[in-house]
């Protein structure tokens, strides 16, 4: 019993985690304009099927990574309210894009998901065209 209730606190607190962080959406209220670019990254997306739930654990492991980088006591919560704060002193909007787009190119998770070849660069491509379509709108403000 004590073995069972050790693994159900973490998965507990990761499901958590996990419905949080899926809830939140992409685009920033401010970058709702947006939209219609983001759309065009996305048709660059591969076929996705089979891969849905393991494509959203591994942009929460992103999102989580990329977040702690940039700022190692936020809290989960925080992170939307930091991506979406456009006078935030230390930038984590911008670096936190940059991570990502870093993570693209050099982290093995993507792999191991069952993404190789074509498929694995067509990802990237539509990933880092999201990234960058929001980066862009931070220059602008």
């Amino acid at each position: 019993m004590l073995r069972l209730s050790a693994l159900i606190v973490p998965l507990v607190a990761f499901l958590t985690v996990v419905v949080h962080v899926q809830a939140q959406e992409i685009l920033c209220p401010q970058h709702k304009h947006l939209e219609g670019e983001v759309q065009k990254c996305k048709s660059l997306l591969p076929d996705l099927s089979g891969k849905k739930d393991k494509l959203a654990a591994v942009s929460i492991r992103y999102g989580l990574r990329c977040a702690r980088e940039v700022d190692p006591d936020i809290s989960i919560p925080d992170i939307r309210e930091r991506r979406c704060k456009t006078d935030d002193p230390q930038d984590f909007p911008r670096k936190f894009y940059q991570c990502w787009n870093r993570l693209l190119d050099t982290d093995e998770l993507l792999t191991r998901v069952g993404f190789s070849g074509e498929d694995l660069e067509k990802f990237r491509s539509a990933a880092k065209c999201v990234n960058n379509v929001i980066e862009k709108t931070l220059d602008e403000q």
